[in-house]
């Protein structure tokens, strides 16, 4: 969607600056989640995005949502819908904090299945009574 008054190149670097974020953060989520190492390493399985040491993504070229689905299928294969889920919900810290931010549309889309995950999203949505 273009911005009225806004340059499409602007337009185009703040999306890629949005991606490149979300990115980051699925990564460095999920080191968290399966481990430093194996987090870094099905990150770099992806053949058009160059992934630091510490889960940075420096450079990533091709369709945001599809370099997305592809980072979520890597890390699925080990975690299942788990991976969707904690990236999803780390998508939806980075929105609290940063307007430009979008949900990626595998994510937006994604339900749990899981039981587990499903009263996992449950007991986040009910406020505690403290």
């Amino acid at each position: 969607m273009l911005q009225v008054g806004i340059p499409r190149q602007v337009v185009d670097l703040r999306v890629k600056e949005s991606t490149r974020k979300i990115l980051t953060a699925i990564i460095q989520k999920q080191m968290e989640l399966i481990g430093h190492r194996l987090g870094i390493d099905k990150a770099r399985h992806l053949p058009n995005v160059d992934v630091g040491d510490h889960g940075e993504v420096r450079f990533y070229s091709g369709d945001p949502n599809e370099i997305v689905e592809a980072l979520l299928s890597e890390y699925s294969s080990l975690t299942g819908e788990a991976a969707y889920y904690f990236s999803k919900k780390v998508v939806e810290q980075l929105q609290k904090t940063d307007p430009d931010i979008t949900m990626p549309k595998v994510l937006a889309e994604f339900t749990p299945k899981s039981q587990s995950l499903i009263s996992l999203s449950q007991k986040e949505a009910v406020p505690s009574a403290i």
